[in-house]
Formats: structure tokens, C-alpha cells, sequence
């Protein structure tokens, strides 16, 4: 035998169901965030594939005027040894300073170093200071693509990110094939 289900109360029901006046009202809001994510993503993603540029076209330049110095070995691995501490410490940085704040500080520290090389060290390749200067050089941008892959989730919404990171890097590795040209430049 059956039990008979238990009857519920018809005002219980009627307040559950909204009138098609609220529901409509929820639709053009919804409509409305969504244009603004459109432009929104459109200007994140130009960023992050800019910000993607530099950083991937500046590591492989890095990587090959590595092999044109005299001190090859010393600077190659004081190259190595500070992309490994760069990317011990860049999700640190990232999490402690945001993301703009963590990327220009590794573009800053980056650029201080290509400024100091060019002063500095392009006049004395044999100097000790040499290799630690491009390890500046090497540290900053190995930070930035280390916080590029880790602010792509905060960037973009969950189910665009890996498309916009796919994209970025497409872009990327088109203009990074640039990078064996400029450094064979005198």
C-alpha cells in the first residue's frame, strides 16, 4: 500500500514561484554585466598578451646573448641560479603585492638591470659584476612569467582563461621569433 504524499500548503507554494516581472528585470541585468565583461576582457587580454611579448621576447634574448659573452659559463649559471630564485619567490611577490604591483616591480628590477648592463657591463665583460647584473636582468623577467601564469586566473574568468592564456602565448611566440635576430645585432 502506498502512502499518500503529504499535502504542502498552497501559500508555501506561491511564494517560491516570482512573478515574470522580477525575472525579466534579472535578465537585462544579466545582459548588461555581460557587455561590460566584453570590454573588459578585451582590455585585459591586449594587456596580458603585451605584457606576454615582453617578457617572453626579453628572457630568449636574455638566453641567447648569454652564449656571445666572454664568461659563458659563469653567466649562464648565475642565469639559471636566479630564474630558479625567481621563480621560488615570484608567486610569493604576487601574492604579497597584486598583480600590477608585482609585475612592475619585476619589469622595474628588470630594467634597472638592462640599464646598468649597458652603462656598464657591455664595457667590462670580463668583470665580475657582469654576471651579477644580468642575473638582475634574468631574475626580473623569469618573476614576470612566473606572475603572468599565476595572475591568467585572476585576470580572466574561470572559463576563458586557458583560451586567452593559449592566445597570449600565440602572439608571443610569433614575435619571439625575433629574439635570435636582435641578438646577433652589433
Amino acid at each position: 500500500m502506498a502512502t499518500p504524499s503529504p499535502k504542502i500548503p498552497t501559500d508555501k507554494l506561491a511564494n517560491k514561484v516570482q512573478p515574470e516581472e522580477k525575472i525579466e528585470e534579472k535578465l537585462v541585468d544579466h545582459n548588461e554585466v555581460r557587455d561590460f565583461q566584453r570590454a573588459h576582457f578585451a582590455r585585459n587580454f591586449v594587456l596580458m598578451t603585451t605584457v606576454q611579448i615582453a617578457c617572453l621576447f626579453n628572457f630568449h634574448l636574455l638566453s641567447y646573448l648569454a652564449n656571445t659573452f666572454d664568461q659563458v659559463y659563469l653567466t649562464t649559471l648565475l642565469a639559471v641560479s636566479s630564474e630558479f630564485m625567481a621563480y621560488m619567490f615570484g608567486g610569493f611577490i604576487f601574492e604579497k603585492l597584486g598583480v600590477r604591483k608585482s609585475l612592475t616591480t619585476q619589469f622595474l628590477l628588470s630594467g634597472v638591470g638592462g640599464i646598468a648592463m649597458l652603462a656598464y657591463g657591455l664595457d667590462r665583460p670580463d668583470s665580475i659584476a657582469f654576471p651579477i647584473i644580468f642575473l638582475f636582468c634574468r631574475f626580473g623577467v623569469s618573476g614576470v612569467q612566473v606572475q603572468m601564469i599565476s595572475a591568467n586566473s585572476r585576470i580572466f574568468d574561470v572559463e576563458k582563461s586557458s583560451t586567452a592564456f593559449g592566445l597570449c602565448n600565440f602572439f608571443a611566440r610569433l614575435i619571439l621569433s625575433g629574439a635570435p635576430l636582435v641578438s646577433t645585432l652589433s
